[in-house]
């Protein structure tokens, strides 16, 4: 899907569930403030260990 994110909370949930640990604890990062530091990006970027 191409764009900017359209529904942050749903996006930001599906992040968390895929890569809990580096999303809200590191650094922490309460939920909310990540889901709206989504608006508008077009692009993220996980890791695994």
């Amino acid at each position: 899907m191409g764009g900017a994110v359209r529904s942050p909370g749903r996006l930001a949930l599906e992040h968390v569930l895929s890569t809990a640990d580096n999303i809200v604890d590191d650094p922490p990062t309460p939920f909310p403030e990540y889901a709206a530091e989504l608006i508008g990006r077009t692009e993220w970027r996980f890791w695994w260990d």
